[in-house]
């Protein structure tokens, strides 16, 4: 898929089943998940997208099995409000941040690669509190999150999960791009 905004959103109580496709190139997201729709994703490529590569909002759910979510130019993943994303055996490399999770929303990755490109590779708000790592999952920059979810990211709920530190530090984007703010009180929080 390649769109001129989203490449697919899945809204209301809608269910959406995608395997081994590709949403690239879209002008802002690839994958927008929001209100209580649900979407399983296996074998996708979600890439080169102008700002996050997937968005979880409201009381979506995503589950991702063996995916790559990467060179998008926002973060790879962004989970808000209360939604929830499961990734097993997915890649989420070289986007400008790895899984960001904010308010009470939670994230899982089960023997997964996470790395923050130019920014975190993980970013979790002091509120989300079942965000944790399994099976080997490997961190590749920044963690910031309180030092509850912390631990449950490295060494993760099984003891086999790792942070590898960059050589640089990495911070949060500037304000330009898809990170400029510009309020739309119809779109998720920002």
């Amino acid at each position: 898929f390649e769109a001129k905004k989203c490449g697919m959103r899945v809204c209301d109580t809608s269910k959406c089943r995608l395997v081994d496709c590709k949403l690239s190139g879209c002008q802002t997201q690839g994958l927008r998940v929001t209100d209580s729709g649900t979407c399983v994703g296996v074998s996708c490529v979600f890439s080169e997208n102008g700002h996050e590569g997937i968005v979880a909002t409201a009381n979506a759910k995503i589950n991702l099995t063996s995916c790559v979510v990467h060179k998008n130019c926002g973060p790879g993943v962004d989970v808000t409000n209360n939604a929830f994303v499961s990734m097993k055996n997915t890649q989420i490399t070289n986007n400008v941040g790895g899984v960001w999770s904010w308010d009470q929303s939670s994230f899982e990755l089960e023997n997964c690669v996470v790395d923050g490109g130019k920014s975190h590779a993980i970013l979790a708000d002091e509120n989300c509190t079942n965000c944790f790592c399994t099976s080997g999952t490997t961190i590749k920059g920044v963690c910031h999150a309180s030092e509850n979810v912390r631990q449950q990211i490295a060494p993760g709920l099984d003891n086999t999960c790792v942070v590898e530190h960059p050589a640089q530090p990495t911070d949060l984007p500037h304000e330009n791009g898809c990170f400029k703010f510009e309020h739309d009180m119809y779109t998720r929080r920002q």
